[in-house]
């Protein structure tokens, strides 16, 4: 796939940066080297292992995530490609080359179900609210509320009453506290939302863990996680529709 030895480079770096301190960070960056070495000459299963190596150590870039998103790619595993892909997206964000590639495999792969849209609102908070990230809007928050206070200080310091500090202090509170409010809102959209791939050929959706299932479905979709209960996931489908897959079916984004 595209600009695969520009992201080795980018690896050593990036875990050099990550693990510095650690002890293990000479052994993640031979595995590295070893997993390259075994992409460049073609033996995509020997490279895949050396790249889940490195995570196993604890080290986690977007760029390892795409490499090993290539990897999968070339055993023709989309769904584990595409996995990975994703969680690189995560780290990297729209990055042409990573983009690129997620719509080919997604091209190759289809699926039946049909995505139901989100209302409005949700579809709002996922593409404004939340690509902000909870630690700005903390941050203004609790500006916007000393602002506040440093006036409401003032105000009792020198006695005077006057329409716009009274104004701007209104404002600061409340813009402060709908800030806060976000913050909380993100913060817990952030823990709770999971995602995950269909990294299987096929795999049989059930209404309960283990019973026998009712939908079919196929390698690469992508799923909602909601809950686990006996050595399976609670999804739910594109189309809505709200089963369980067994855990080696499904891998987290």
């Amino acid at each position: 796939m595209k600009r695969y030895q520009h992201f080795c480079a980018l690896n050593l770096l990036a875990l050099a940066a990550c693990g510095v301190a650690s002890a293990q960070l000479p052994t993640a960056i031979q595995r590295f080297d070893e997993a390259t070495h075994h992409y460049a000459q073609g033996e995509y299963r020997e490279a895949i292992r050396g790249y889940e190596d490195v995570m196993a150590l604890g080290y986690a870039t977007g760029a390892l995530f795409y490499n090993t998103g290539n990897a999968y790619f070339r055993v023709d595993e989309y769904g584990q490609a595409l996995r990975y892909w994703e969680k690189a997206r995560r780290l990297m964000g729209d990055d042409p080359a990573l983009v690129h590639n997620i719509e080919i495999v997604r091209a190759r792969i289809g699926t039946p179900f049909s995505s139901v849209p989100p209302p409005f609102w949700v579809a709002w908070w996922e593409r404004i609210v939340m690509p902000v990230g909870a630690m700005l809007y903390l941050v203004l928050g609790i500006l916007l509320y000393f602002i506040a206070a440093v006036l409401f200080a003032k105000r009792i310091w020198t006695g005077t009453r006057s329409a716009w500090p009274r104004r701007a202090r209104v404002g600061s509170l409340v813009l402060g506290a709908a800030l806060l409010c976000a913050a909380f809102g993100v913060s817990a959209g952030e823990v709770t939302v999971r995602s995950g791939v269909v990294v299987t050929r096929s795999v049989e959706l059930a209404e309960t863990p283990g019973s026998i299932g009712t939908v079919d479905v196929p390698e690469g979709v992508v799923v909602s996680i909601s809950g686990h209960a006996d050595d399976h996931y609670r999804i739910k489908l594109p189309n809505g529709t709200v089963g369980y897959l067994p855990d080696a079916a499904v891998g987290e984004i």
